[in-house]
């Protein structure tokens, strides 16, 4: 009786190891079981995160090309995905809180700049220019070579910063990806006068901002009955100001920068 009792708490034990076994290498299948990278919202993580050392085109870093053929501390993707997230001890590369999926779009995304022009330009950059400075009006919000205005960000070498479609999306949605230091101020006085602008700073008391005719604000959050802050672009969409073909050749202007 007694080694069959024994041997009844043995098979219990030894069903629940096995049933915990089974449940963690669900947990850990799900776990790595992840969707295709997406080279869009890669697009979107790396000029967030990775672009202030290693730059737009990914060679800011000396001796390292993101978008070469070969990584020195990765030789597959999911080798690549675990240094993104992990690091690399004794370099300045720091390990992120990003997650699994997060860093295969990123891989998407190194994959997708190894071309040069990041896809195939169709328009003419010398009518671009025309564009640029004429019907697009774009140095009414934006710096290029020292001219034009702050209200947008300096579009100087933005050909390094941006692909292809990365622009003409810019163009079409602007407020498909706002920069934080774009963000939109909406507020409104105490007596009843609605503020809107670019912001440039808070702190605990006040905001400043650049409204719509250029000029620098100092706001009391104290003199304001209510306030948020928007992500949206103060930059139209061109999707209906622009022909098709008047978007390709400001894009191909616009790549080339």
């Amino acid at each position: 009786m007694h080694g069959m009792a024994h041997c009844t708490v043995h098979q219990r034990t030894l069903g629940a190891v096995v049933l915990w076994s089974l449940a963690a290498g669900a947990v850990l299948w799900a776990q790595h079981t992840l969707r295709p990278g997406d080279a869009a919202e890669g697009a979107r993580l790396y000029r967030s995160t990775c672009v202030i050392c290693h730059g737009g085109d990914g060679r800011s870093v000396r001796g390292v090309d993101l978008g070469g053929e070969h990584f020195r501390h990765a030789s597959s993707e999911q080798e690549l995905v675990q240094l993104i997230r992990q690091g690399i001890r004794d370099t300045a590369m720091p390990s992120t809180r990003i997650s699994d999926q997060e860093a295969a779009d990123l891989v998407a995304y190194l994959h997708s700049i190894r071309s040069p022009n990041g896809g195939s330009l169709s328009g003419d950059a010398a009518r671009g220019r025309a564009v640029f400075e004429g019907k697009g009006e774009c140095l009414g919000c934006h710096r290029l070579n020292g001219a034009g205005v702050r209200h947008g960000p300096d579009l100087d070498g933005i050909g390094h910063i941006r692909k292809p479609p990365d622009i003409d999306r810019a163009l079409v949605d602007p407020n498909a990806e706002v920069l934080f230091t774009f963000r939109t101020l909406r507020a409104t006085t105490r007596r009843g006068t609605l503020i809107q602008g670019r912001v440039l700073n808070e702190d605990t008391f006040t905001i400043q901002i650049v409204d719509g005719a250029g000029r620098l604000k100092s706001l009391n959050k104290d003199d304001l009955r209510g306030y948020q802050f928007l992500n949206l672009s103060t930059m139209p969409s061109y999707r209906d100001r622009l022909t098709s073909e008047e978007r390709s050749d400001l894009v191909a202007y616009l790549a080339g920068l």
